[in-house]
């Protein structure tokens, strides 16, 4: 090899080290850069463990002294997810156990405006002021809503998705729900103005009638709770597991959070 061939091989061995620490660099600064992968556009989901608790189960008028009694834990209601729209919170706060044959489900809401037009089942209760507990049993399958306005009355419906193909749950099925609401026997009207009121549902698993649930514990499902107001004068929608939707939408197992019941 002679000089002139020296050279050029020197000259090739340079261009060749500039090239690689260069890629080495660029590829360091794209991965310092670069956002991580993550397999969830979330990670803002709630998670519950509902305890059990050894107790007969309850008349729903009851409730509140057994949950007392139990020391359940409340949770509250408190996810302004549309806050441009609908701004408005009340205070809403929940409570809930299962002694294995029943959920044991408790609300407390403080609100500007109370409303309870819907007497019958299966009527548009969200349009009262309303609270509602959605349940999605199995990974990826079907869910229940149910919708409780303040004087008790309920909306339950079962399907995969919002609309036409939800299931209305039978009479049968909704008269096995034991309800107490603390403005039932409200002699006249509702209060005007500001008030608290309370609900208090016991569930039994044969409410689930698409599934075949005989006891509850140990089993991990999702879900979420709501409270809403359509037909209210400043109507609002808020949850205990963040939806992440551009308009309102509680018909969304996407965002249910984790239900974990002991």
């Amino acid at each position: 090899m002679d000089n002139y061939e020296r050279k050029q091989y020197r000259y090739s061995r340079l261009l060749t080290g500039i090239f690689l620490l260069f890629a080495i660099h660029a590829n360091d600064s794209f991965a310092q850069t670069s956002p991580k992968s993550n397999p969830l556009p979330f990670n803002d989901m709630e998670t519950l463990v509902v305890h059990k608790i050894a107790v007969p189960t309850p008349k729903a008028e009851n409730l509140p002294a057994v949950l007392d009694a139990s020391d359940a834990e409340w949770h509250q209601i408190a996810h302004v997810n549309w806050p441009e729209k609908f701004p408005y919170c009340p205070d809403v706060r929940f409570r809930i156990a299962h002694n294995g044959m029943s959920i044991l489900l408790e609300y407390q809401v403080t609100e500007q405006q109370v409303k309870a037009e819907v007497k019958e089942d299966n009527g548009k209760v969200f349009r009262d002021a309303c609270c509602e507990f959605f349940l999605r049993p199995q990974a990826d399958g079907h869910y229940y809503n149910m919708e409780t306005n303040c004087i008790g009355t309920m909306l339950m419906e079962v399907g995969m998705k919002r609309g036409l193909s939800r299931e209305m749950a039978p009479a049968h099925i909704l008269s096995r729900v034991d309800r107490w609401a603390s403005l039932a026997n409200c002699a006249g009207p509702l209060p005007s103005g500001t008030c608290t009121w309370q609900l208090a549902l016991v569930i039994p698993c044969s409410t689930f009638f698409k599934d075949h649930i005989k006891d509850v514990s140990g089993m991990t499902m999702t879900g979420n709770f709501y409270k809403t107001g359509d037909g209210l004068d400043v109507p609002h929608y808020v949850s205990w597991s963040p939806i992440h939707t551009p308009n309102p939408d509680f018909h969304t197992p996407t965002f249910f959070g984790k239900i974990e019941f002991e």
